[in-house]
């Protein structure tokens, strides 16, 4: 049979190939006659469903890139800035009679945090890296999941837990990168250690305001 003037695969092979065709593992499109395009097609597609089915079927895996240390580096850098700015935002805002012990650590852990960024972005420059400078990309690059401070500064208990899961998670990225980094890079390794063991003393502080 012929279609637009090309002839149906179904037509052009004889009863047996077809048959072949059919139960063939690894069927070769090139070896079918020219042929209507929708049959070949069809041979494609039955191929694609069959278990070590024609060879050039396969499919595109997606590889997650590992972090280089550079990564890791601006990561620091964007969530203390941003931990920094958070900070010290708390400490203006927090209000009530027993706020002002709160004011006054929030604003000492927001200067831990810019020395914090000083010396991540220091290090970036030193291995030859860019460090991030558009606020834009703090969010999207920092090691936690950053979420607007309250307007108001009267619910110190919600400042206190919402400061308290940042540190936290400041801890886990700090111990991960001091993993990394230890026997490969001492200097960031040390600086990693130092940023943890600063983290762990202000969680603890928020914790005992807690109690």
């Amino acid at each position: 049979m012929v279609f637009g003037g090309r002839i149906s695969v179904r037509y052009a092979l004889k009863r047996a190939d077809v048959a072949r065709l059919d139960t063939l593992r690894v069927p070769r499109l090139q070896n079918i006659p020219f042929c209507d395009f929708h049959n070949i097609l069809a041979v494609w597609n039955k191929a694609k469903k069959t278990p070590g089915g024609y060879a050039m079927v396969r499919p595109v895996l997606s590889v997650k890139k590992e972090p280089t240390l550079l990564d890791d580096l601006n990561q620091a850098l964007a969530g203390e800035t941003l931990a920094a700015f958070r900070y010290l935002y708390l400490s203006k805002i927090a209000s009530g009679i027993s706020s002002l012990p709160l004011s006054k650590l929030f604003k000492e852990m927001a200067d831990g945090e810019w020395d914090h960024a000083s010396r991540f972005m220091e290090r970036i420059i030193q291995l030859g890296g860019v460090p991030i400078s558009k606020p834009v990309e703090w969010e999207k690059k920092a090691f936690f999941s950053y979420s607007d401070p309250p307007r108001r500064g009267n619910d110190l208990k919600a400042m206190i837990k919402e400061s308290l899961k940042l540190e936290r998670s400041s801890l886990e990225f700090y111990q991960r990168l001091a993993s990394k980094t230890r026997d490969t890079d001492m200097v960031t390794h040390k600086m990693a250690m130092d940023a943890m063991a600063d983290e762990a003393r202000e969680e603890r502080k928020l914790t005992a305001l807690l109690d």
